[in-house]
């Protein structure tokens, strides 16, 4: 177990909460924020929508979980979209929809109280994420002063999050060891969501922001720590710990402000959804925007603009700095399909047993006629010299011999 779920289970045990108050919905909860969710983010926002309904529920005198209703999960809801955004309430609700299951299959309740709830909908057709311009990237990266490790770990860390496009995440959770050299050119690991891993080759200017970071530090022996550490308070020394998410946003604020960039821009996501294509020589691999950024569906990608820097990180890195092995690809040439003409050959409606020179086909079986089968309708019906519906009409009175038939519509011409 994780120390920060350790943490969390004797926090939870601490707080007089209705899902602290009897023993087995106490361990139960403890259960699922310590083993059940394994993603760090998720686990803390998560907790905080168990704390704000806990809350809820003890101003309204509700201090057990057998108390809870429907409509208690409802009023929660109508509350939360007074203060806070829909998706910031879906999620929530998510969160108590999935406790209250997993209390319920520990038999801790009955049923579910949440699970009848809906919450808000929300339908986003374009990113809210503010845009930085490239020439303001540019500036925020050359306007660091390198000439201390916080300096040169910055940098790096801002250039890492431009030109590869990673999480704020998986910049942060990188190793020493996944910064690696193959075949002359510098190469990242990213572990991104769902414990996957993304390697991609780094920008000539990201190899010598990390390389220069990585040489004054003295961390290159310590493959195994990470990558990005905290400093031991001014003195600008780095420690053995990771930097968290909070310093990172605090960084790039304080950063930013240095520069001149209007700090209520920035933001901790540097996430980017562009649809551009950038393409390598011939012969090398051809990387497309949706693999830089780990998208699995261009939808999402189409809802952000494609032009700047997203949320400090929506960027053409060819833009802040050439690369001379990144040509911009040439332009495409649509070809609008031509609109079906009145005269065009289009599909005609399909009249019941209708003759169509097109199923006049040889006979499948040469005794027998297949009702079921257009093509046998058409030949026999050439052969016979008779319509679809009066060879049909004569299977239904004589069965489907051949002979049987040729007899019966003979007989019935003659007469």
């Amino acid at each position: 177990m994780t120390a920060e779920a350790l943490a969390l289970r004797s926090h939870a045990a601490s707080q007089p909460t209705i899902f602290t108050a009897r023993p087995e919905a106490r361990t139960r909860m403890q259960d699922f924020f310590s083993s059940h969710i394994r993603n760090p983010n998720t686990r803390r926002a998560y907790v905080e929508a168990v704390r704000q309904f806990s809350n809820f529920c003890v101003e309204r005198g509700i201090l057990d979980l057998a108390q809870v209703e429907p409509i208690h999960v409802a009023a929660f809801v109508e509350a939360q979209l007074k203060l806070h955004s829909k998706p910031t309430v879906k999620q929530r609700v998510a969160a108590l929809r999935m406790l209250f299951d997993w209390m319920v299959v520990g038999q801790v309740l009955p049923t579910n109280p949440a699970h009848a709830v809906r919450g808000p909908k929300h339908s986003q057709r374009r990113g809210k994420t503010p845009v930085l311009q490239v020439d303001e990237a540019r500036t925020l990266i050359d306007s660091i002063d390198v000439t201390s490790l916080p300096g040169l770990r910055d940098r790096a860390l801002i250039g890492l999050m431009v030109y590869t496009f990673a999480r704020v995440g998986a910049a942060i959770s990188m190793k020493v060891e996944d910064f690696y050299v193959q075949g002359r050119r510098g190469w990242v690991r990213l572990h991104e969501k769902g414990d996957k891993e993304h390697e991609m080759p780094t920008h000539h200017n990201l190899d010598r922001y990390l390389e220069e970071y990585i040489r004054a530090t003295g961390i290159a022996e310590d493959r195994k720590g990470p990558l990005f550490r905290t400093t031991r308070g001014r003195s600008g020394e780095l420690t053995g710990n990771s930097l968290l998410q909070p310093d990172v946003w605090r960084m790039i604020r304080r950063r930013a402000l240095a520069a001149g960039i209007e700090t209520s821009r920035m933001v901790a996501d540097w996430r980017s959804h562009s649809r551009w294509r950038r393409t390598n020589r011939p012969g090398q691999q051809a990387f497309t925007i949706g693999a830089m950024t780990r998208v699995h569906s261009m939808r999402s990608s189409a809802l952000e603009s494609n032009s700047h820097i997203h949320a400090g990180g929506h960027v053409r890195t060819s833009d802040v700095h050439p690369h001379p092995t990144l040509p911009h690809p040439p332009k495409r040439t649509e070809t609008r399909k031509q609109p079906m003409s009145e005269h065009h050959d289009a599909p005609k409606a399909h009249e019941p047993h209708a003759l169509h020179e097109e199923h006049a086909k040889g006979p499948h079986n040469p005794k027998e006629i297949n009702p079921k089968m257009a093509s046998d309708i058409a030949y026999w019906s050439k052969e016979f010299g008779v319509t679809g519906d009066q060879l049909h009409e004569a299977i239904r009175s004589h069965g489907t011999h051949v002979e049987k038939i040729r007899v019966a519509l003979h007989t019935h011409k003659g007469a």
